[in-house]
């Protein structure tokens, strides 16, 4: 009843598919061609503004959690306070890196 049926009793009804391959070169034609159909995506003024007031606030929200959280678990709310003091002041990997680099060369030169 529930079992299934043979193959040969199922009648094959649809027409077999051409077989469609395109070289890397057809597809990066064709990815092209659609980049270029597309028309620039225009924001509204609204969307804009909420960007940038998120971008604002989120880092303040990010310390105000790492702080209410920093009693309970000093872990991650340190974690969180770093990170939105971070962002707050825009600083980047690269600067980090920079910092880190330059703390390295004025520890080496002093032997």
């Amino acid at each position: 009843m529930f079992g299934k049926q043979p193959k040969d009793s199922q009648p094959s009804d649809l027409p077999e598919l051409p077989d469609v391959r395109r070289t890397n070169l057809e597809l990066s034609e064709l990815e092209d061609i659609e980049l270029m159909d597309k028309p620039e995506v225009v924001q509204p003024e609204v969307v804009t503004i909420i960007e940038k007031l998120s971008g604002i606030l989120s880092p303040y929200f990010i310390v105000i959690v790492g702080l209410f959280l920093y009693q309970d678990n000093f872990a991650i709310g340190g974690v969180l306070i770093l990170i939105g003091l971070l962002t707050l002041f825009k600083i980047s990997r690269k600067d980090i890196t920079e910092f880190v680099a330059n703390l390295r060369n004025m520890l080496n030169s002093g032997k």
